[in-house]
């Protein structure tokens, strides 16, 4: 379970908003750059990743390219199952979800608040014993049992001392196995069922010792009776009696331990265990031996699947998809970024850099469709840009060296400004420039970046962020808050008294007047005299019982929109906008809603175009309504529409075309000539614009064929209702 505090602050979060008519989408890395949970391929090529804050992304040719990512929910998605190629079931946080067309649409088959006896719960698994019978399990213990193949789900009597659960795996419709991280007050973490579900005995693991803490973290069937378990600290469990009595194969010694994810078998005797920081067990004798293997990932691996002819793919927790043919001694990273970008700039709507961990550049000629990345010196950090005017700009970081460029990223020219302390910020206006760095350091340049020489800054603290606010005032900010101020071009410095203590990560100007500066600990400051004076700005969130309590997370980046419009991002996809120059601030909920990792940067060209960078090579554009992100191909229709199915009458099935202007929600159903609703087809949170087609094969929520008559297809979109007639005839 990846950080549930935030996402339950995230639900409870101040009322105060901005609108969700903001407009953000993935742009790098694709797939989608939220946490991945799970991941699912077919021997056809298809195959999906989800993760954190609801997101799918789907790809039609075996991982080599990937669409645009789909906001299925606005809550976490912690595994997916599919039963066949087309029907698949997602378990989220509250939810359980359906598809029956690869993955294309999902609709909610399950909700927690649904129940009479509502608990916040999140749903971590979902299996199937056979093509009608299956179950899932939810992390604060609920267990639900389907026999309709997922159409409803119905929740089971509480499993012995309430366990927490995190997978379970059945070898038919009757038997299963869940299995969960235990506690000091839960003896057991294994758990076993012979009825479907209707009732769990507690099998005992034969070697385990008083002193052991076993926790599990997922399980899977073998064949032969047998199933491995693995977990917490580098534990696999196996049993040979069809789950009857467990034993404990191994465990990872001493106080460096790791935890295992997920574990996968090829057949009856090749299997691999997978966890943290790459780490890639193997067994070629069903699970009795597991040998480690240096596969070469850093990250987390969090998905392990072996396709029918051998083909291994592995899902990486930071964006990245692996891929490993039969008999290969490689895996090869289809898709994925994993350094971060700590800086980001746009010198027009097509054009855009950023810059990064390990000498990374990544730049964009076409409004972010495509980003292509340089690896200039992986020993190399660079922490700072500033544009120069055209295409150029100059990039600042480890060790005082700097790179400029004048073809919009695509070359550089390195060189040493002279001088060894690290650099964290740069701010050019025309050719005079002004760096900072550790130890108070700043240094200018006159001639765009080429030569540089100190200056006196009268500071010890790191100075993390410089900006002009005028040709000749400038503020450099940094660590306990201090503030640091030019009248004279950069040529001599003197301090502001500073109303935090709290390190200070950035500073901005959106005229010689005003200017906001943030930090760790929700900093924000603010000044309306160009850097002379500062006050101190509280953001405020709900903290629960309608108290209201100050925001304390690291922001780590602000930038003015407009005059009047700022906007800051930090850890875990925080995200503020203020329309009234920095005094007060909301919560941008079209943002953070969608987004987990850290924003290390912003920038916007106007109210209509900007974007941020991040954690894990993350880049998040926002653009206006009706832009279409990594499908220029796509039309754009005038309006939404909802057009006449085809065929009409119809009969078993009919296509229904429909389309959207510009991303947003959308919501597609099915009623009958008495306004009783029949099905629901599509549920769609942040829908791509374009044009599109929705199939109906006849038959209601429940799976049955509905009679001949009359039926209505409904699209909900917005404040935007549209309906057309269909004939069924059987």
């Amino acid at each position: 379970m990846l950080n549930k505090t935030f996402s339950f602050f995230l639900s409870v979060f101040i009322a105060c908003s901005v609108s969700a008519q903001s407009q953000w989408y993935w742009q790098n890395p694709i797939p989608a750059g939220n946490v991945f949970t799970d991941a699912h391929f077919t021997n056809s090529g298809s195959g999906l990743v989800m993760s954190l804050r609801g997101t799918v992304t789907r790809s039609t040719d075996g991982g080599l390219t990937w669409l645009a990512p789909d906001s299925v929910s606005d809550r976490d998605l912690n595994a997916v199952y599919f039963l066949n190629e087309f029907v698949g079931f997602i378990a989220g946080d509250n939810r359980i979800y359906r598809t029956n067309n690869g993955g294309q649409t999902w609709e909610e088959r399950f909700h927690s608040e649904d129940t009479v006896f509502y608990v916040e719960d999140y749903f971590q698994d979902v299996v199937f014993g056979d093509e009608q019978n299956g179950l899932a399990v939810a992390y604060l213990g609920e267990a639900l049992k389907t026999s309709d193949g997922g159409l409803t789900w119905i929740p089971l009597p509480p499993l012995p001392d309430n366990p927490q659960l995190s997978s379970i795996a059945m070898r038919n419709s009757k038997t299963g196995i869940a299995v969960g991280p235990g506690s000091s007050t839960q003896n057991y973490s294994i758990y076993r069922t012979t009825d479907g579900g209707d009732s769990w005995t507690t099998p005992v693991i034969t070697n385990k010792t008083s002193d052991d803490y076993i926790g599990l973290n997922h399980v899977t069937y073998v064949g032969n009776s047998v199933w491995i378990g693995v977990g917490r600290y580098g534990v696999i469990v196996r049993s040979d009696d069809d789950g009857l009595t467990w034993q404990k194969i191994r465990e990872e010694p001493g106080f460096f331990t790791f935890d295992f994810y997920k574990v996968a078998f090829r057949d009856l005797l090749n299997g691999v265990a997978v966890g943290d920081a790459g780490k890639y067990f193997v067994t070629t004798d069903g699970g009795l031996s597991w040998n480690e293997e240096n596969i070469g990932i850093a990250e987390d691996i969090r998905s392990i699947q072996f396709l029918a002819d051998g083909t291994e793919w592995i899902a990486g927790a930071f964006n990245t998809i692996y891929k490993k043919s039969p008999g290969a001694s490689r895996i090869s990273r289809m898709q994925g970024a994993i350094e971060s970008l700590l800086d980001v700039k746009l010198f027009s709507s097509t054009h855009g850099i950023g810059i990064g961990d390990h000498g990374t550049v990544v730049y964009s000629t076409n409004s972010g469709k495509r980003w292509n990345t340089i690896e200039l010196n992986s020993f190399r950090t660079f922490r700072a840009l500033a544009l120069t005017g055209g295409l150029s700009a100059v990039a600042a970081g480890d060790s005082g060296w700097v790179m400029r460029t004048t073809d919009g990223g695509k070359s550089w020219a390195p060189s040493h400004s002279g001088y060894y302390n690290t650099l964290f910020g740069v701010d050019f206006n025309g050719t005079n420039g002004l760096a900072v760095g550790q130890f108070g350091m700043i240094i200018q340049s006159a001639d765009g970046g080429i030569s540089w020489t100190q200056r006196t800054s009268n500071v010890m603290a790191n100075l993390r962020s410089v900006r002009w606010a005028t040709p000749y005032k400038a503020i450099a900010v940094g660590a306990r808050g201090v503030i640091t101020r030019s009248t004279d071009g950069g040529q001599s410095w003197y301090t502001v008294s500073s109303p935090v203590q709290h390190d200070l990560w950035s500073v901005t100007f959106a005229d010689s007047a005003f200017g906001i500066a943030v930090g760790i600990n929700g900093a924000v400051i603010r000044t309306s005299n160009g850097g002379l004076s500062w006050e101190k700005i509280v953001i405020q969130r709900d903290g629960g019982l309608g108290v209201q309590v100050p925001v304390e997370d690291a922001f780590y980046d602000v930038d003015f929109i407009s005059p009047a419009q700022a906007i800051i991002v930090g850890e875990f996809g925080t995200a503020y906008r203020s329309m009234d120059t920095g005094r007060t601030w909301q919560i941008d909920t079209a943002y953070v809603t969608k987004f987990f990792h850290d924003g290390y940067a912003v920038d916007f060209l106007d109210d209509t175009t900007g974007i941020t960078a991040g954690q894990y090579g993350n880049i998040i554009a926002y653009r206006p309504a009706g832009f279409v992100p990594n499908e220029p191909e796509q039309e754009i229709p005038e309006t939404i529409f909802l057009a006449q199915n085809y065929p009409n009458p119809f009969n078993p099935e009919t296509h229904i075309p429909y389309g959207l202007n510009e991303p947003g929600p959308v919501k597609i159903e099915i009623y009958n000539v008495l306004g009783q609703k029949i099905r629901t087809l599509l549920v769609s949170l942040s829908h791509p614009a374009g044009k599109f087609s929705v199939t109906w094969d006849g038959k209601n929520s429940n799976g049955r064929s509905v009679a001949s008559g009359v039926y209505v297809s409904v699209m909900r979109s917005g404040k935007t209702i549209k309906s057309r007639k269909m004939l069924y005839v059987k």
